[in-house]
């Protein structure tokens, strides 16, 4: 109803903390968790503190949400089936029930919402089953009982200041470009036990292919610089594109402010504000990447 409402409006909104739903029609933007992020640095987690067997627990069928956690499961790290994704169809006692029913096939259990955790930790201690000694439990979650509560389970929570960071720049981007319907970008996670977010830069954490590694490092130099040539350019008017196609032709402050008829001064703050844009603190690299399409 809140989208019918603002598209009526002529407002685009922005929607955080979902998955994209196809009856929410076009020009609806959202910023939600990268679930693959979470359960491959979940798993990273896992085998450091010798866990190597999960089950997906209360997944709801209807959710969109949740069967995006089911996909992410099935292709991350391990060997992950259906038969390993315990459904919340009935009652999450029916899910408690059959989880149990398979209990030694599994030494962590990765619940779909904080809910569900706490009923099945419940349920497994009248089991005789230590949480986590004897199964280690990872929930997805953000309430305040997950903030504050010491707990016996590991959390996967979403980068909430980044989601909002990138919430602001989705509005950019859609302002910048007439022709753009839409944005949808995904937020990494934290992973939280109790000693506090855990810190996947660590080399312990890290993958030893140096292939692979090698093949993700330079993806992800392509998309970073594909990302900060966006971020400049939806945010340069007239007057920006030709400064900084003059500044590439090499031309000097003084001979581009007679040009564009504005002060030296001017030039320079142009030039900051499109270097907060690039996120680099060097203008010379922002020029250079500016290169191949202004030049």
């Amino acid at each position: 109803d809140t989208v019918t409402s603002l598209r009526q409006k002529n407002i685009r909104p922005v929607i955080l903390s979902a998955q994209k739903r196809q009856n929410l029609g076009c020009g609806v933007s959202y910023v939600t968790m990268d679930y693959e992020d979470a359960l491959e640095k979940l798993a990273l987690y896992f085998e450091k503190i010798g866990r190597s067997s999960s089950a997906l627990f209360a997944i709801n069928p209807d959710s969109a949400t949740d069967q995006n956690k089911r996909m992410a499961f099935l292709s991350s790290t391990g060997e992950h089936s259906e038969d390993d994704i315990y459904y919340f169809n009935a009652t999450l006692d029916d899910a408690c029930r059959a989880l149990y029913d398979n209990i030694d096939k599994y030494d962590s259990v990765i619940c779909a919402n904080h809910i569900s955790e706490i009923v099945l930790s419940k349920f497994l201690s009248e089991q005789g089953i230590r949480v986590p000694e004897d199964i280690h439990i990872a929930a997805f979650g953000d309430s305040d009982v997950d903030r504050n509560e010491k707990q016996k389970y590991t959390l996967i929570r979403i980068k909430g200041i980044e989601a909002g960071k990138l919430a602001i720049r989705c509005v950019r981007l859609l302002s910048g470009y007439a022709d753009l319907s839409s944005v949808s970008l995904n937020v990494r996670c934290d992973i939280i036990t109790n000693e506090g977010v855990v810190n996947f830069s660590e080399h312990s954490y890290k993958k030893t292919n140096s292939v692979n590694q090698a093949q993700s490092t330079s993806t992800v130099d392509h998309i970073s610089s594909a990302l900060m040539h966006e971020r400049i350019l939806c945010n340069c008017d007239r007057v920006d594109i030709e400064i900084l196609k003059s500044i590439i032709n090499r031309e000097s402050y003084a001979k581009i402010a007679h040009k564009a008829h504005i002060s030296e001064n001017t030039i320079g703050y142009r030039i900051k504000r499109l270097m907060q844009f690039a996120e680099t603190s060097s203008k010379d690299e922002m020029v250079e990447a500016l290169k191949p399409y202004l030049s």
